[in-house]
């Protein structure tokens, strides 16, 4: 498990490009409109795979995307994340306010989130996301009494933009 784990470490970030807005073909790095990554915590709250596709694009500064995932566990699926945020910057380091739902398969973890999220898309496509935010159950969960509704999380997002 460390060797897989540093070998995608390696990977990821030895990928990174930290010059300048515009790749080699001239293109900003904000026309990539489409992300795939896969989200460790989250509203899946285990993990998920996502796709993000940005459907406004304005002015170079604010852009508005929608997300679709699926989310496994134990080789089962269990759950589809749906959501939309919207991302503000300029270069490759963007803020992001986002909502997302989640519903699972059981019916006993389908929540809804609010959070915020630090993104970075370097230019040769490579993405990744930091969030935090408040999950929302639809019936309240609990590791003791079953009376928790809602709570502070975090996840962390690794893939590619194209």
């Amino acid at each position: 498990m460390k060797i897989i784990s540093i070998t995608i470490f390696l990977v990821v970030f030895i990928q990174i490009d930290f010059f300048g807005q515009s790749n080699s073909d001239g293109n900003n790095i904000h026309n990539k409109i489409n992300s795939c990554y896969v989200e460790i915590l989250g509203p899946a709250q285990l993990y998920s795979i996502n796709y993000e596709h940005g459907i406004i694009l304005k002015n170079q500064l604010t852009r508005v995307n929608g997300r679709i995932g699926f989310s496994l566990a134990n080789r089962y699926f269990t759950g589809i994340p749906l959501g939309a945020n919207i991302e503000f910057g300029k270069k490759t380091n963007l803020f992001q306010i986002n909502t997302n739902r989640y519903f699972s398969i059981q019916g006993e973890n389908s929540n809804t989130s609010i959070g915020l999220a630090f993104v970075r898309r370097a230019l040769n496509r490579f993405y990744f996301h930091t969030s935090i935010s408040f999950l929302f159950y639809d019936k309240p969960i609990g590791f003791w009494d079953g009376s928790l509704s809602s709570h502070p999380w975090l996840g962390i997002g690794l893939g590619k933009s194209f």
